[in-house]
């Protein structure tokens, strides 16, 4: 009886170390965590106005170059927010019909293609406002703005 005693004791001895072990395991992930979390939005890059200024100071722009630039970020956000505005009604026409039990194809071939269309005459639109802006810097400040452009895209699509 002694023996079996003394060896239930040591199973719940050994438990119990286990059971701490995976606390303090689990604590210790749980900061790591909430610390990964914390230094991720102290480092997050700056949107919107921010992130137009910062780009802007980091091209080195004289006044009318910083005009042009703000000048075609204002267009630029004007015109996605228009394309938005064009594109979800049609999209979400398309996405009713898909849901009918009987939907009709031709109809969704028409309010996926509309929607094609629209995308492809903003995405012209953003290219020539992009090139007419690009006209009016240095080739050092063209490069820079090109690579500062393709980063912050990079970091969207990680999103």
């Amino acid at each position: 009886m002694n023996v079996t005693s003394d060896g239930g004791a040591t199973a719940r001895a050994r438990s119990r170390r286990l059971l701490i072990v995976l606390l303090v395991l689990s604590g210790v992930l749980n900061l790591c965590f909430i610390g990964g979390v914390l230094w991720a939005r102290m480092h997050e890059p700056p949107r919107g106005p921010e992130r137009i200024q910062q780009i802007a100071g980091e091209l080195n722009l004289n006044p009318q170059q910083r005009a042009g630039f703000e000048q075609y970020f204002r267009l630029m956000r004007a015109r996605a927010q228009l394309m938005r505005a064009e594109l979800d009604p049609v999209v979400s026409e398309a996405w009713t019909e898909i849901a009918k039990p009987q939907p009709d194809q031709a109809k969704i071939d028409k309010d996926f293609e509309a929607a094609a269309t629209k995308r492809h005459a903003f995405a012209h639109d953003a290219t020539q406002n992009t090139l007419n802006f690009l006209a009016t810097l240095s080739p050092d400040q063209r490069a820079k703005f090109v690579s500062l452009l393709r980063e912050h895209r990079a970091l969207w699509l990680q999103r």
